[in-house]
């Protein structure tokens, strides 16, 4: 059985997964290399590859190339770009979904303090060698006792409330699960979003996109949100309608918002978010730091096991 791994940035753990499988023969494309991916995907059954490189052109070559696909794995819990780009039909699609859970709830709280304490006021005036406690000491604000709305109940939504509990929020999720569940306080279904805005001091985005999601965070969304909340999205800039954040956050109705994620990537040099003083920008990072403890390469193994065993994947999208 061949299988093809293709990345540019190919872990360690994640060739190491093959190692147990004499029955797979893998073959490492690297420095995402679409010639040499069109040359090895004839005959290959199994594909690994990460949401980021499925680029539309990589889409082309395994509908193309990849007649004998069975199944793609990808090495990210996402695969939205891979659903843009398209999959051949009758294949089964898994992911990394909750791996990197710890880091992208880390990533929220780093976004999310930063705007409660003022951190970008306080690096500037660092820059400029310049003591401003008491021209910020009455902007500055605490986590303590706020309500948070998670939306997304899946691993990452719970790292993020179980961290929310630990500085005494308190924790309502979105879901289409709607039935309340540990670490959440109150579930809503996602019809009663606007409701549950209303009730919020801040916002995470933190669950995968799909249509129903697409600008979910609108005009009227956002004028539900109790003056000075604020917004985190850790998920799709898809999410969130910018022209109205953006009129939101100028306006003062908001209290900032911080994005790991925006609308276009990357966030275009022109975006009035870089300059607002209540914004605080990352690059897409939420799933970077160490591995956790249950790795990209451990998953791909289980997978692989249960692949060779001829057992269904317990989660699993068909094409």
């Amino acid at each position: 059985m061949k299988a093809v791994v293709f990345g540019s940035t190919l872990r360690p753990d994640v060739k190491a997964a093959f190692t147990p499988f004499a029955a797979v023969a893998p073959v490492f494309v690297e420095n995402s290399d679409e010639a040499a991916l069109a040359q090895a995907m004839p005959d290959a059954e199994v594909f690994v590859v990460s949401n980021r490189v499925y680029s539309p052109n990589v889409g082309r070559i395994v509908r193309e190339r990849g007649t004998s696909l069975k199944w793609i794995q990808f090495t990210t819990a996402g695969f939205d770009n891979a659903i843009k780009a398209g999959f051949p039909p009758g294949l089964v699609v898994t992911n990394c979904g909750g791996v990197r859970s710890a880091s992208v709830a880390e990533q929220a709280f780093m976004l999310l303090l930063s705007l409660v304490r003022q951190v970008r006021a306080i690096e500037k005036a660092c820059t400029q060698h310049r003591w401003i406690r008491d021209e910020i000491a009455s902007s500055v604000h605490n986590l303590n006792g706020k309500r948070m709305l998670v939306v997304g109940m899946g691993p990452v939504g719970q790292a993020i409330a179980r961290r929310a509990l630990a500085f005494d929020m308190k924790v309502a999720a979105v879901s289409r699960a709607e039935q309340p569940a540990p670490p959440f306080e109150t579930v809503y279904p996602r019809a009663r979003f606007r409701e549950a805005c209303r009730e919020a001091d801040v916002v995470v985005l933190a669950t995968a996109l799909d249509g129903e999601l697409n600008r979910i965070i609108d005009r009227e969304s956002l004028a539900a949100m109790p003056k000075g909340a604020y917004l985190v999205n850790i998920a799709r800039g898809a999410m969130v309608d910018e022209a109205a954040l953006i009129d939101a956050l100028t306006s003062g109705h908001l209290g900032g918002a911080g994005l790991d994620v925006t609308a276009v990537e990357p966030t275009p040099a022109g975006s009035p978010l870089w300059d607002l003083p209540n914004v605080v920008l990352s690059p897409h990072i939420g799933g970077a730091g160490d591995p956790s403890e249950v790795g990209v390469g451990a998953v791909i193994a289980q997978n692989l096991k249960v692949y060779l065993s001829g057992m269904p994947f317990p989660r699993a999208m068909r094409t």
